[in-house]
């Protein structure tokens, strides 16, 4: 019993400095910390009771009394250091332990001690049994007024609180009354049975309730202490029902057979009852996550059996999941362009706080709370603020290079996401990433089938039209100034040499876009491409009053096709152009990223593109241009880009927010082929 004591002791000393030292800066944590220094106190004057009690000696009865009135004294200062604990889980972080409450309330506590040090307090002459004097009876009435007083503010704020603090709370309610009731039970069985080490177990009970509450304030995984209490409630009633069933059924069956056949049968029966009643009703009271996680991913598969393409399946998904968590929102957030993006959120792959999710595997603003202040942590924290995410991870898991960030918005019910949730969330985001993973390939290869065909029918039409449209512009070369300014036969001529050049335009991009292209693979001057793609859209910008910014951040380099690249971008800024409003700026820039990867953007201040534009702008002859502006080609510009962007194996996407503008990514390898070319059938 010393040793197992004198471990414990040792043991408060520890958790509640390891968990002091996580966070200096929790006031909740520093209040824990005192609650241990002072359950050290009360085991150690334990310990020394017991010892002068077992050493024995002449004066051992009055160094026992001696020793059990200090560890009420100390014990005294519990409930002074729990009331710590709950108000600064109430108030964090406002609460500071600094401060005149604290004080006031361990004066108190003092106050209740110094009862215990009165010579009325336990007969100097006797232990067994222990005579009693006014003093204990104070002490106890003291101490179990305060204890009610706790118990009543905790119980009030647990119904006026909801998320962490009312997580807490109960963790607390629940830790301190298991405690006392175990407690009072040991104590009373002791006195009655006379078996000493009843109540001499007691500490362990205590230190085993004050292990719970460190672990509740400290641990990342919480869990809902609503489905512990329905657990214990479910499990409870179900045993109630087999004891019961059992009785009644071996009474009626006593009549007809004999008594221990009676048992045995009622037994087997009620047990095979008992197994359908926990099976039938465990999923009636939310308590069955297998069950739950199989119904989960059922409906996502069926969801992926579907016709839908990968954009849509992904909606589907995030619809899924934001209706079985019960939140606001959920997103799928898939890296591009140097970001993982998805419904309305938006993080830098280089941001410090994803490296820190990423090195967690997955977070809640909750289980945040508990971690060391470092930097990434606080810009973490700002991260899942900013966006009201109430659960991220990140998958694979661990992984420093994810494929998928799975994230959810905030709980519809205000109750943070439990870790049988993130446990479940795990699987079905891996299950989502693979099913995903193969949409996006069986796309890219049903829209690597349509290019290829679309190809070939855009040569067999561009040659045709080149041979129609030459003697056309034959005519209207000889022709031109042969007719009065001004005249209906001058504006005829205007219009068909208007229509020969937007006819022309199409041409190219149609023999572009149709032909097999093996770029080269060569060190790029960004500056040079920069100022090569701004003289070519020069008169385009000055006609319409926007200006384009070029910018190229130092140590960004490139190996590519100089002339694919300048073509590229060509398109690029041409349709930010299109887009712009007069005054302001279209913006190309270089970026490095991460990975060795560049990043390439053209950004424009116009009138940004709808998702269901957004969704389509890289098909081939799709476009959104009116008939009553200048038309460049017919819908190749941003298939071109992609296809350039493909064969120098990167990804272009867009950002966009309608009414402030958009912003195109092209991301590309810093080196895209070691063996110095890059082959056309990586297009995709």
């Amino acid at each position: 019993m010393l040793i197992t004591g004198f471990l414990a002791l040792v043991l408060t000393l520890m958790i509640g400095t390891t968990l002091y030292l996580t966070n200096r800066q929790r006031e909740t944590y520093k209040a824990f910390l005192l609650f241990s220094c002072v359950l050290s106190l009360w085991i150690a004057c334990v310990l020394a009771a017991i010892t002068a009690g077992v050493n024995g000696g002449d004066n051992y009865i009055t160094n026992v009394i001696f020793w059990l009135r200090a560890n009420t004294a100390v014990s005294s200062l519990a409930p002074g250091a729990l009331l710590l604990i709950v108000l600064c889980i109430i108030n964090n972080p406002y609460y500071k332990i600094l401060s005149k409450t604290s004080f006031f309330i361990l004066l108190i506590c003092l106050a209740i001690s110094t009862t215990a040090l009165r010579d009325d307090f336990l007969e100097p002459d006797q232990i067994s049994p222990l005579t009693r004097g006014n003093s204990y009876y104070l002490h106890a009435g003291l101490t179990g007024v305060f204890y009610t007083v706790i118990g009543v503010i905790t119980w009030r704020s647990i119904g006026s609180y909801t998320g962490l603090k009312r997580l807490e709370l109960q963790y607390i309610a629940i830790a301190c009354g298991a405690t006392a009731i175990a407690v009072t039970l040991l104590n009373t069985l002791g006195n009655l049975t006379g078996l000493r080490v009843l109540n001499r177990s007691s500490i362990l009970v205590i230190v085993v309730g004050y292990l719970f509450m460190g672990w509740a304030l400290a641990h990342h995984r919480i869990f809902n202490a609503r489905q512990v209490l329905a657990n214990v409630a479910h499990r409870g009633g179900v045993l109630i029902c087999l004891v019961l069933s059992t009785w009644l059924l071996s009474q009626l069956l006593q009549m007809a057979m004999p008594e221990t056949a009676a048992w045995v049968t009622s037994t087997v029966a009620c047990g095979l009852g008992a197994i359908w009643l926990d099976d039938r009703t465990r999923p009636l009271l939310g308590l069955d996550h297998e069950r739950a996680l199989a119904g989960l991913r059922g409906e996502i598969i069926t969801a992926a059996q579907g016709p839908a393409d990968a954009e849509h399946l992904r909606l589907s998904c995030e619809a899924i999941l934001a209706s079985h968590y019960r939140t606001e929102r959920a997103a799928l957030l898939t890296l591009v362009g140097g970001h993982f993006s998805a419904n309305g959120i938006r993080i830098a792959r280089d941001r410090e706080g994803l490296s820190a999710l990423l090195t967690l595997g997955w977070i809640t603003p909750e289980s945040l709370q508990r971690r060391r202040p470092t930097a990434a942590n606080q810009d973490l924290a700002a991260l899942l603020s900013t966006h009201r995410i109430s659960a991220a991870v990140a998958i694979p898991k661990g992984s420093p290079d994810p494929t998928l960030l799975v994230t959810l918005g905030s709980r519809a019910d205000d109750w943070p996401v439990t870790y049988p949730e993130i446990q479940r969330l795990q699987g079905v985001a891996e299950l989502i990433d693979s099913i995903l993973t193969r949409s996006r390939l069986t796309d890219q290869i049903a829209l690597q089938n349509r290019i290829e065909h679309l190809g070939m029918m855009s040569r067999a039409l561009a040659h045709d039209l080149k041979n129609l449209i030459t003697p056309v512009n034959a005519f209207l070369v000889h022709t031109e100034g042969g007719f009065p300014p001004r005249s209906e036969a001058a504006q005829v001529h205007a219009s068909a040499h208007r229509a020969v050049e937007t006819i022309t335009d199409y041409v190219r991009e149609a023999l572009f876009f149709g032909e097999n292209l093996r770029p080269s693979s060569n060190p790029v001057d960004l500056r040079a491409l920069f100022a090569r793609v701004c003289a070519t859209t020069a008169a385009h910008a000055e006609s319409i009053g926007v200006a384009v910014v070029p910018s190229v951040t130092p140590e960004t380099s490139l190996t590519g096709d100089f002339v694919l690249l300048e073509r590229m971008l060509v398109n690029l800024v041409h349709n930010a152009l299109d887009a712009s409003n007069a005054g302001t700026a279209v913006r190309l820039t270089a970026v490095p990223g991460h990975r060795s990867r560049v990043h390439l953007q053209v950004s424009d201040e116009g009138s940004g593109i709808s998702r269901e534009v957004r969704d389509r702008i890289f098909d081939p002859y799709f476009t959104t241009k009116q008939h009553g502006r200048e038309i460049r080609g017919f819908g190749l510009g941003l298939t071109i880009v992609q296809k350039i962007a493909h064969l120098h194996r990167g990804s272009v996407s867009v950002d966009s927010t309608p009414g402030l503008g958009a912003t195109f990514t092209v991301d590309l390898p810093s080196n895209p082929s070691p063996s110095g070319s890059i082959g056309s059938g990586d297009a995709v």
